[in-house]
């Protein structure tokens, strides 16, 4: 049986990845949607998946660790969305609570305010795109990059 190669699941990971990432300039900068703490939070580990994407597409003959390094930090990610999803859209005062402080301490945040520091509530999650909240869309696409990663990883090429 012939195995599909491994690596272009990689760049196909670290791609789409980029694109959420893009995807949340967009909302901000086009649509008004300021960032909550999780949202930004979301974008850090978007940002780690395509590291650790691209080092398990480059690092060719050592891809299964960091493709599990990929998975595991995608599962983190879902993990995040879908506790915002859950749990953040009630809160009135993120900014205020322990993980917005932390998000807009990290020295990414003054390096480049306009999209790593957390202006908005996380209330406005309740902002939907194609009828489903944006924290579910997050949470399903690292859902899918962490089984991509996780099917790459574990595939004999």
């Amino acid at each position: 049986m012939i195995r599909p190669r491994r690596r272009p699941v990689f760049a196909a990971i670290a791609v789409a990845a980029s694109l959420a990432l893009a995807q949340g300039y967009y909302l901000q900068h086009f649509a008004a949607l300021l960032p909550c703490p999780y949202c930004v939070l979301q974008r850090y580990v978007y940002a780690t998946v395509i590291v650790a994407a691209v080092i398990a597409w480059a690092d060719w003959p050592r891809a299964t660790w960091h493709g599990a390094a990929t998975a595991s930090l995608a599962t983190l990610g879902a993990g995040v969305a879908f506790w915002q999803w859950q749990h953040a859209s009630s809160m009135t005062s993120c900014r205020v609570d322990p993980v917005g402080e932390f998000v807009n301490a990290l020295p990414t945040a003054r390096w480049w305010p306009d999209y790593l520091f957390a202006e908005g509530n996380c209330a406005d999650s309740a902002a939907t795109l194609f009828g489903a909240p944006i924290p579910l869309w997050s949470g399903g696409l690292f859902l899918v990059l962490a089984a991509a990663a996780a099917w790459a990883s574990l595939t004999r090429s």
